[in-house]
């Protein structure tokens, strides 16, 4: 078995600092950027999710939709069925 056969040794095709790299290490101008829209979009859907929280807090009720597509938006009161209930042997 010669060198090249031994299974720790990675073909230079397959090696991080081959010819064959990608360009994932020589753009970081565009990651950064990925990355910043990425961020927003989380802080987005965070500063969305807190209004809505409020926005039923502030009615007493549920905003509720049905999975799928073609989506239906519903509107129940807070005191409803989708409150947790108590366990049974609570002391």
């Amino acid at each position: 078995m010669g060198l090249d056969d031994h299974p720790l040794v990675v073909p230079e095709h397959a090696r991080a600092d081959g010819p064959h790299r990608g360009r994932a290490g020589r753009e970081p101008a565009l990651a950064a950027l990925l990355a910043g829209i990425l961020a927003g979009m989380g802080i987005v859907a965070l500063v969305f999710a807190f209004e809505l929280l409020l926005w039923e807090r502030a009615r007493g009720v549920r905003l509720l939709s049905t999975p799928g597509l073609k989506t239906e938006l519903y509107v129940r009161e807070a005191g409803g069925t989708t409150e947790a209930a108590p366990p049974a042997h609570a002391s």
